[in-house]
């Protein structure tokens, strides 16, 4: 048997037009309010949390660039950032990244 009624969808899911069930948020987007219709991209130095209901400024030593990384990542070795960077910014000559790229 069918729902009798439609149910609106959590936080962190979505439903398009004559949906039958919630979707998840794709990686790197959030739906913060409940009954959303789409996923909002998280802006560029922040990436969406594990629930996909809001967005988190990346840590020092991590980066997220808007619309191509759905996460914040490590910064690589010889580079470094700070909290809600959206680049690594490279050490210049004769200076090198600590451990944690900050």
């Amino acid at each position: 048997g069918g729902s009798s009624s439609c149910s609106t969808c959590g936080t962190g899911t979505y439903s398009t037009s004559y949906s039958t069930e919630c979707s998840v948020c794709d990686t790197g987007k959030i739906a913060s309010d409940r009954g959303s219709s789409a996923c909002t991209e998280c802006d560029a130095g922040r990436a969406a949390n594990a629930n996909h209901t809001q967005c988190v400024e990346c840590a020092a030593g991590k980066a997220a660039e808007a619309g191509s990384q759905p996460s914040c990542t490590s910064c690589a070795d010889g580079y470094y950032s700070s909290s809600g960077s959206d680049v690594c910014t490279k050490c210049d000559a004769g200076k090198a990244a600590n451990a944690n790229h900050t």
